[in-house]
C-alpha cells in the first residue's frame, strides 16, 4: 500500500519521470505532479557566490602599512609648497618707472618689500613698498623699463629676493607654514546568531555549504562597511539607537572636497582629455610617478573607447585569430609625466552603497599618500554557552568588530572627473 500511495496522480504518470519528484520539488508544486522523500533532491551543495568580488581599493590600501594611533582622533600637518604669487584685483595703466597695484590679501602674506616680482609679459621690478591697509603693492621696475598695463587676476610671479652689498638688514623672513588635518577614527561591529540545535542541524545535516559561505559573506559585508568608509565617510558624529554617541571618519571623497581637489566635469566623449588634464594639474611627486584612477567597469570601458576610436587609435586584431577580436583592454594611461593605473571598480555601481551619481566619476588618486589608521587591533570573538558551563544561553554568537580611518596627505595631488 505504501508504494501505491507514492503515485497520486493519472495513470499517465505512474512509473515515468513526470511522477517521481524529490521534495521540494518546482516541477512538482508547478504541475502538481507528486513528490516523495524517497527520491533525494538534487541539490548542488557549494552555493553560487553572485556578490560582486572585486575590492581593489581595499588591496590597493593595504600595499601601505597601518599606522596605529593613540585615540580616536588624531591629526597631522602638511607643508605645502611655500611660494605663492602675486594676483591683482584690479587694472592699473602702466608707462611709468614705478606702478602701484591692489593684490588679493592673501598676496599680502607671500612677499615683502625687496622682493624681484615678475609681470605676465617677463617684465621685473622690486617691490617697495606694501600697503596693507589698502591691499596694496607698489613696485619699482628695473632701472630704464617702464611698467606693463596690468589687467584683473594677473599672476604676477614671486621670483626672488635681492640684496645690495654693504647691506646690515634683510626684508625676507622666512617661516614654513603648514596645514593641520584632522581625523576621526571610526569603530565598526557585526555579529551573527546561531540557536545551539539550529548549528548542530547545519553541521549534521546541512546539504550545502551555507555555513561556510555565510561566514564568507559576514566577512565580506563586514569589508564592505570599511571599503564604504572608505570612498564616502562623512567626519562626524552619530547618536546610536540607545543615546551613546559614535565617531565617523572622513573619506577619500569628503577630503579631497574639504581641500578643493581638482574637478573636471566633461562629457562621455571626452573622458579621456578630461583624465589627462587633471592628472597634469597634480602632479606634485617625481616625473612619471604612478596614480591609480578608480572607476566603473563601464566607465573603463568608455576610456579604452576613447583611446582606441576608429580610424584613429583604434586597430583591429591581427594575431592567430585572424584580425577577429577587437583589443577593447586598457590598463594604463601613461602620459609621460604621470602614469595612469586605470582601476575597474564595480562597487561604485553598488546602490545599496554609493549615490548614483558615482557611477559617473572617476577618481584619481595618489595613493601612496592615503595611509590607514587604526586604534585597536581587530578581533572576532565566539561567546560562550550553556554547553560550555558558563552561563544559561542556548545560543553562540559570533562577533567582530576593527576600527579603520585613513590619514589622506596632500589631497590636491588627487582629482576627480565627473562624465556625463
Amino acid at each position: 500500500m505504501a508504494n501505491e500511495a507514492l503515485y497520486t496522480n493519472a495513470s499517465s504518470t505512474i512509473y515515468n519521470d513526470a511522477g517521481l519528484n524529490s521534495l521540494g520539488s518546482l516541477y512538482g508544486a508547478n504541475y502538481g505532479q507528486p513528490t516523495t522523500d524517497l527520491i533525494v533532491k538534487d541539490l548542488r551543495k557549494t552555493i553560487f557566490d553572485s556578490a560582486p568580488q572585486g575590492f581593489y581599493d581595499l588591496q590597493i590600501l593595504n600595499m601601505q602599512a597601518p599606522v596605529m594611533h593613540n585615540n580616536t582622533e588624531f591629526a597631522w600637518n602638511e607643508k605645502g609648497y611655500g611660494r605663492d604669487p602675486v594676483v591683482s584685483t584690479a587694472s592699473v595703466t602702466g608707462g611709468t618707472n614705478q606702478i602701484t597695484i591692489s593684490v588679493t590679501a592673501a598676496s599680502l602674506g607671500v612677499v615683502t618689500t625687496d622682493t624681484l616680482v615678475q609681470f605676465p609679459n617677463g617684465q621685473k621690478g622690486n617691490i617697495t613698498s606694501i600697503n596693507t591697509s589698502l591691499s596694496q603693492i607698489t613696485i619699482t621696475m628695473l632701472t630704464g623699463t617702464l611698467a606693463p598695463n596690468v589687467a584683473v587676476n594677473d599672476i604676477i610671479n614671486n621670483f626672488s629676493s635681492i640684496e645690495a652689498d654693504g647691506a646690515s638688514s634683510y626684508s625676507q623672513n622666512f617661516r614654513a607654514i603648514t596645514i593641520e588635518r584632522t581625523n576621526f577614527i571610526q569603530m565598526f561591529v557585526k555579529g551573527m546568531q546561531f540557536g545551539d540545535a539550529e548549528l548542530e542541524k547545519w553541521k549534521r545535516n546541512g546539504t550545502t555549504d551555507y555555513l561556510d559561505i555565510n561566514r564568507r559573506e559576514f566577512m565580506r559585508q563586514f569589508r564592505i562597511d570599511i571599503s564604504n568608509a572608505y570612498w564616502a565617510g562623512t567626519l562626524g558624529q552619530a547618536v546610536l539607537a540607545n543615546g551613546t554617541p559614535a565617531k565617523t571618519c572622513d573619506g577619500v571623497l569628503s577630503m579631497m572636497q574639504k581641500a578643493g581637489s581638482p574637478v573636471a566635469t566633461t562629457t562621455i566623449a571626452n573622458v579621456g582629455a578630461a583624465l589627462e588634464a587633471i592628472a597634469l594639474n597634480t602632479e606634485y611627486g617625481e616625473y612619471g610617478e604612478v596614480k591609480y584612477a578608480f572607476m566603473t567597469p563601464t566607465m573603463k570601458n568608455n576610456l579604452a573607447k576613447y583611446y582606441k576610436y576608429p580610424l584613429i587609435r583604434y586597430n583591429v586584431s591581427s594575431g592567430n585569430d585572424g584580425g577577429t577580436t577587437a583589443p577593447l583592454v586598457l590598463d594604463t594611461v601613461d602620459i609621460g609625466s604621470t602614469r595612469i593605473v586605470l582601476v575597474p571598480f564595480k562597487r561604485f555601481e553598488d546602490t545599496a552603497s554609493f549615490p548614483v551619481s558615482w557611477q559617473n566619476q572617476i577618481l584619481l588618486l595618489d595613493q601612496k599618500n592615503i595611509i590607514p589608521a587604526y586604534f585597536m587591533a581587530e578581533s572576532m570573538i565566539q561567546t560562550p554557552n550553556r554547553r560550555t558551563g558558563i552561563n544559561l544561553n542556548t545560543f553562540t554568537n559570533f562577533v567582530m568588530s576593527a576600527d579603520f580611518s585613513i590619514e589622506f596627505n596632500n589631497p590636491l595631488a588627487c582629482g576627480l572627473v565627473i562624465a556625463n
